[in-house]
């Protein structure tokens, strides 16, 4: 699990506000059990919101100031009657203790404070959440495009192979695996008008590093270079006036002036 990406993600907030699905909030306490930095970073942002909610719960300086000027600003209304009896004024409750009065003027501050905290953190965990969104969008996008394209390749090699083995005079030799090959399988495509040789590796197993497959025309008993395997079974590897039979042998890379014999992986004979 890469941790920097999933402390990142947005679900430890989550889960310090409460917000976290029941999936995520197991997924989440289980990590915590075996991950020092994911634990570390969980309190770090636990700490964070206390801190938030304390520091703005704390009314501004000048507050009492200001409420007392706005006080005595307004005009004080005359009464009606000189007259005032203690049943006509209603009940106050009045608090003796100070540190009850104190309580009741900063808990509006607090509550607000963690609303703040809340909608700061939330945001938060929106935007990390909505980016990680975009970014699994782009990179679902970015695949399909990438597969659309090599599907789009392969149908125009296919298409190419198609037209070049519609030509008249084309024929075609196929290579079957040795025996130490038996699963590998080639095809020779000898255009008999102009002699080209097209090589369509269709079942080669994929050559080792600094190995590349060779193929072989036998001309009158003896081996006659017909060029290197190409991606490009469209691609002409040689011009052979005249053949008996194909071959492909595994050769280092750029190929060797004669077959190694050992390393043959498929043979095919030309018919007719």
């Amino acid at each position: 699990m890469d941790t920097e990406a999933y402390i990142s993600s947005g679900i430890l907030e989550a889960y310090a506000l409460g917000m976290a699905s029941s999936e995520e909030a197991a997924i989440l306490e289980c990590v915590v059990k075996h991950n020092v930095q994911i634990r570390e970073a969980l309190a770090d942002i636990s700490r964070t919101l206390e801190d938030l909610a304390d520091a703005a719960a704390q009314p501004a300086p000048d507050l009492k100031a200001t409420i007392w000027a706005r006080l005595q600003s307004k005009p004080i209304p005359k009464a009606t009657s000189s007259v005032v009896t203690v049943m006509e004024m209603p009940a106050q409750p009045v608090s003796t203790r100070p540190e009850q009065a104190a309580t009741s003027r900063i808990l509006p501050w607090r509550t607000l404070a963690m609303a703040a905290s809340l909608l700061l953190v939330v945001s938060t965990v929106g935007f990390f959440r909505m980016r990680q969104a975009q970014q699994d969008s782009q990179a679902a996008l970015a695949q399909q495009t990438q597969l659309a394209s090599q599907q789009e390749s392969r149908l125009a090699r296919y298409a190419a192979k198609e037209a070049l083995l519609a030509q008249p005079g084309m024929q075609v030799v196929p290579l079957n695996g040795v025996e130490a090959h038996p699963e590998a399988r080639a095809m020779v495509y000898w255009d008999s008008r102009n002699h080209n040789v097209y090589l369509d590796n269709m079942a080669l197993p994929q050559p080792p590093s600094g190995k590349q497959y060779q193929l072989w025309a036998i001309v009158d008993g003896k081996p006659v270079s017909a060029g290197l395997d190409a991606a490009d079974a469209t691609q002409s590897l040689a011009t052979i006036d005249k053949a008996q039979a194909f071959a492909i042998t595994l050769e280092p890379s750029g190929g060797s002036v004669s077959p190694t014999l050992t390393a043959m992986v498929v043979m095919g004979e030309v018919k007719g």
